[in-house]
């Protein structure tokens, strides 16, 4: 039996202030400009939605 993952955890370190990262991981006019898989894809719009989080960085 083949068992699969259900969870996948990335860590990455980014030499950058933390409210700029948070900023440009969570506002949409920034998603638009990183999330897509490779250059034959795009993002033409993205909406982010934080209540539960209260919009902070921890």
């Amino acid at each position: 039996m083949v068992s699969v993952a259900k969870h996948i955890k990335i860590d990455s370190l980014i030499k950058a202030d933390r409210e700029k990262v948070w900023r440009f991981w969570t506002e949409p006019a920034h998603i638009k400009k990183w999330n897509f898989a490779s250059d034959d894809w795009c993002c033409p719009s993205a909406e982010n939605d934080l209540k539960e989080m209260a919009g902070k960085p921890s």
